[in-house]
C-alpha cells in the first residue's frame, strides 16, 4: 500500500513524500512465497491504522489509541499482521503544516500471483551430449596436393555423451581409484581408441600394407562430416 500526504516534498528533491507498504506484497525472491494479501475485510482498518500513526508522528497517546482502534477492529492475529507490515518512508520529513494534520490518501498495491513452474533439483542433473553429429565423417590426406588417404569412419550415432552423468551411481562416477582412472561407459569412447572408431568418431589404420607408410607422410590432412538423405 502506498500513504501519500498532500504537500510532502516532491522525490524529485530527495525527500519522501509518499510510503510505500506491500502488503502482500513484496515480489518473491528466489522463489521464496510471500504471505496473501490482506483481505478486503482488513484493509480499511489497516489503512485507518497507518493514518493514525503517520499523524501521530510518534507521540505515545496518539500511538496507543491507533493500536486500541486497531485492536477493536481485527482478531490479535490480524491485527498483529497489519503492524508487522510497516510502511517503508513512515518517519520521514513532515509535509508542510506538519503530519498531524496531513491529508493521507492510503492505496494497496495488488501484484499477480507468481505462477508455480516446474523447477530441477540441482542446476546439473543430466549429462551433456552432442546431437547435432553428422552420419559419418571422411578422413582426407593429401601428399604434393595428391589426394593418398580417403577414408570414411562408422556411422555415428544419433547422441554422445559427452560429460559424466551426475544422476549416475558414484560407482559409474568419472573417478580416480586407486591411482586408476574409472572412465564411465557412455564416456569411453574419448579415452578407448576402439571404441571411438566404433563409433564413428575414429578412423580405422587401412589394411593396405603400404597404406601406413603413405599416411604417416601426408602432409595435409582433412576431416569432413558426411549427412546422408
Amino acid at each position: 500500500m502506498t500513504v501519500a500526504a498532500a504537500g510532502s516534498p516532491p522525490l524529485s528533491q530527495g525527500r519522501a513524500s509518499s510510503l510505500d507498504v506491500r502488503e502482500a506484497g513484496v515480489a518473491p525472491r528466489c522463489g521464496r512465497s510471500v504471505e496473501p494479501d490482506p483481505s478486503e475485510h482488513d484493509r480499511r482498518p489497516a489503512a485507518d491504522y497507518w493514518t493514525a500513526i503517520y499523524r501521530a508522528d510518534g507521540a505515545r497517546a496518539a500511538v496507543q489509541a491507533a493500536d486500541t482502534q486497531l485492536d477493536a477492529a481485527l482478531p490479535a492475529a490480524r491485527a498483529a499482521a497489519v503492524r508487522a507490515r510497516r510502511p517503508a518512508g513512515l518517519d520521514g520529513p513532515a509535509p508542510a503544516g506538519g503530519k498531524a494534520s496531513a491529508d493521507v490518501t492510503v492505496s494497496f498495491l495488488d501484484l499477480a500471483k507468481v505462477p508455480e513452474t516446474e523447477t530441477k533439483p540441482a542446476s546439473w542433473t543430466a549429462a551433456a551430449r552432442a546431437r547435432l553429429l553428422p552420419d559419418s565423417f571422411t578422413l582426407l590426406g593429401y601428399i604434393g596436393g595428391q589426394l593418398v588417404i580417403n577414408v570414411t569412419g562408422a556411422a555415428v550415432p544419433d547422441s554422445l555423451a559427452i560429460s559424466p552423468d551426475p544422476s549416475t551411481p558414484l560407482a559409474d562416477q568419472l573417478r580416480s581409484q586407486d591411482g586408476t582412472l574409472h572412465v564411465p561407459d557412455d564416456l569411453l569412447w574419448l579415452t578407448d581408441f576402439d571404441r571411438a572408431v566404433r563409433l564413428g568418431m575414429g578412423f580405422p589404420r587401412p589394411a593396405d600394407e603400404r597404406a601406413p607408410r603413405r599416411a604417416r607422410s601426408a602432409d595435409r590432412t582433412r576431416r569432413a562430416g558426411q549427412v546422408h538423405s
